[in-house]
């Protein structure tokens, strides 16, 4: 279990609508996922490869036009809560 070690939710910003790039990621969601249209994020119980619960939690956050355009380091910036975030080589 990652409880001990992890936030919970591990929070994911990504740079764009959901899309093939960012695949691996909502592969980590679990079946119990739920949709906020209204936030632009989708939260689920984390799994490994199996659908194992890791016993945390993720929510991934769209960026684009979810965001107003922000790069994703100027989000992560605003935000300490986010743990990993999508951006382009252009803005790395």
């Amino acid at each position: 279990m990652l409880a001990a070690a992890c936030p919970s939710p591990i929070i994911v910003q990504t740079d764009w609508h959901a899309q093939a790039e960012h695949g691996p990621t909502y592969e980590l969601l679990g079946q119990d996922y739920v949709v906020d249209a209204s936030n632009y994020s989708v939260t689920g119980t984390l799994v490994t490869s199996g659908e194992v619960d890791t016993g945390v939690d993720i929510e991934i956050r769209e960026g684009g036009p979810a965001t107003g355009w922000q790069q994703t380091a100027s989000v992560m910036h605003q935000n300490p809560d986010i743990f990993l975030g999508y951006t382009s080589t252009d803005g790395a």
